[in-house]
């Protein structure tokens, strides 16, 4: 029997490279109002970006959406990043509990605008995997056997030397067991799925969102020795990003009148050589290696802003299921004192290169084993947790940072 395609666990891992997503372009997207009235605040003029997945979490971690807001003004916030995160259907008997429903997503809103109009809220989902379970916000069904057959990333569809069943075996093994379905980002069924989740966002007052791990499974592919760094089919995924971009910003011009900000994961193509796609900004991590060792190599983020050009780029410590990622070494591996010291010297090496740090206000797993516990309870970061307590020093250099 064959072995589903993807895990969680393995799935997370690909956030650290970027994809995308091509479809055919829906009738909706043409707008009669010919002004656009794009979010108050460019991209380029953020001066103060902060992590805070998610804004609507306050029933988990007790912080209601008036204490985000004081967090957010107190820190001078122009850009919230990944304030709201679509991972995986939600367990709906906890969904208001967690925080995961739309309603709350734009009552939380609300209240942020009524208080920062000009702050530019960042919502996210993934795209590198698909679950059976997940629900399509727009037609709230999930997708049947035949559809799933029709979304699922199949090697051989593409002229890989490679089966459907291998693949699933590759990354079942990869994963630990833990399985699900990895997505082809090619597929007019995956591409309208994700079209609706972007769209459920945006719906509820998202300014900008953010995709993580399209490119994943050509990682793999390529890690394997199945896909060759020269084939077109990279190629495809870098014009459909772009394409799926300019969708995402059609529908918010078309039905709100407003310009909506799409970015992405940039290390794919800096390790490959290849183009950005067409995005409004793009994200990168540092490495584990530098955050263990205290140390940004300079000269490397030098040349990942030179090749960006004009795109804004954004840093910031990420995370997945794993124990050694960026985010779960700064938070397990450093002491409070050199978490505090390494955000003071990694917000002043990325400004020199002219890169914006987006500081860990609140959000991120910290790794299966992680003893070091927010508030001693939570594997999720906490700037404020009395473990970390670096919350003072993101305010700090945050209000230094909006008065440059």
């Amino acid at each position: 029997m064959r072995k589903k395609n993807v895990v969680i666990g393995l799935l997370m891992l690909l956030v650290f490279f970027s994809g995308c997503i091509h479809r055919a372009k829906p009738a909706t997207t043409t707008s009669t109002t010919t002004t656009m009235i794009s979010t108050k605040k460019d991209l380029s003029q953020v001066k103060v970006a902060v992590l805070y997945e998610r804004v609507t979490d306050g029933g988990v971690v007790n912080r209601s959406t008036g204490d985000v807001i004081s967090l957010l003004k107190e820190t001078k916030t122009d850009f919230v990043f990944r304030g709201f995160w679509k991972w995986k259907a939600p367990c709906f008997e906890r969904e208001e509990e967690n925080g995961y429903s739309y309603d709350q997503l734009k009552e939380a809103i609300d209240e942020i605008k009524e208080e920062m109009p000009d702050v530019i809220f960042c919502g996210s989902l993934g795209v590198q995997y698909l679950h059976e379970k997940d629900i399509d916000p727009l037609t709230d069904k999930p997708p049947d056997i035949e559809m799933l057959k029709k979304m699922v990333f199949n090697p051989s569809k593409h002229g890989l030397d490679m089966t459907l069943d291998q693949l699933g075996s590759i990354l079942y093994t990869r994963s630990g067991g833990e399985i699900g379905h990895v997505p082809d980002l090619t597929s007019l069924e995956f591409q309208r799925y994700i079209l609706d989740l972007a769209e459920k966002q945006i719906d509820s007052g998202v300014d900008a969102i953010w995709l993580d791990g399209p490119y994943g499974v050509l990682t793999i592919l390529m890690d394997e020795g199945v896909l060759d760094p020269n084939d077109p089919l990279i190629d495809e995924y870098t014009v459909s990003l772009s394409e799926i971009a300019e969708q995402i910003r059609s529908y918010g011009l078309s039905k709100y009148n407003k310009s909506i900000y799409v970015g992405s994961w940039g290390h794919f193509p800096i390790i490959h050589d290849r183009p950005f796609s067409d995005l409004d900004f793009i994200t990168f991590t540092p490495s584990s290696d530098e955050v263990l060792n205290k140390n940004i190599n300079k000269k490397k983020w030098s040349t990942v802003k030179e090749k960006a050009g004009d795109v804004p780029v954004f840093v910031f410590f990420d995370w997945s299921m794993r124990d050694d990622t960026p985010l779960a070494i700064f938070s397990q591996r450093l002491m409070p004192e050199e978490q505090r010291e390494f955000l003071k010297n990694a917000d002043e090496s990325f400004q020199e290169n002219g890169i914006n740090f987006i500081y860990p206000v609140h959000g991120g797993f910290m790794g299966q084993s992680a003893e070091k516990l927010s508030f001693g309870e939570f594997r999720i970061y906490d700037s404020l947790a009395p473990e970390f307590q670096t919350y003072e020093t993101i305010k700090e250099l945050a209000l230094n940072k909006s008065k440059s």
